[in-house]
């Protein structure tokens, strides 16, 4: 990310300060660097991590400050509301059943493999295996 340092608009994609750029009648080179953002105004805008549970909590976006070692952005940690947690606790459970579903149609194909080449011990991992992930669901 990065802010105009004389208007304080921020900005996450070179798109986006180019099409700035054009109003203001300046043309920006094809490959954009961080170096060349600068010559122009455009700072890097750092972000600082905070953990939080993407379930039960969400982030806000701070407004950038500029210290001393350039400018940083930080977020606040917000609770969410019962729905909302509900909801994403019924999505991330769709997404964990879908990821054991991918895994075993891979299996499956290895498995498919083993059976053309013959290859019993495999077929008999894959069993186990397949039903360890069902199990899971």
């Amino acid at each position: 990310m990065w802010i105009n340092e004389q208007t304080k608009g921020v900005f996450t994609l070179h798109a986006d300060i180019r099409y700035e750029c054009w109003k203001e009648g300046k043309e920006l080179p094809a490959i954009l660097d961080d170096t060349i953002l600068a010559e122009n105004g455009y700072a890097l805008v750092r972000q600082i991590p905070v953990p939080y549970d993407p379930i039960t909590q969400k982030l806000v976006a701070q407004s950038p400050v500029k210290g001393d070692t350039g400018w940083t952005q930080g977020f606040d940690v917000v609770e969410l509301e019962a729905a909302e947690i509900a909801n994403n606790r019924d999505q991330a459970e769709v997404i964990r059943v879908n990821n054991i579903k991918a895994q075993i149609r891979h299996g499956d194909v290895t498995a498919i493999r083993a059976l053309l080449e013959g290859d019993t011990e495999a077929i008999e991992a894959w069993k186990i295996e397949a039903a360890t992930l069902l199990a899971q669901i």
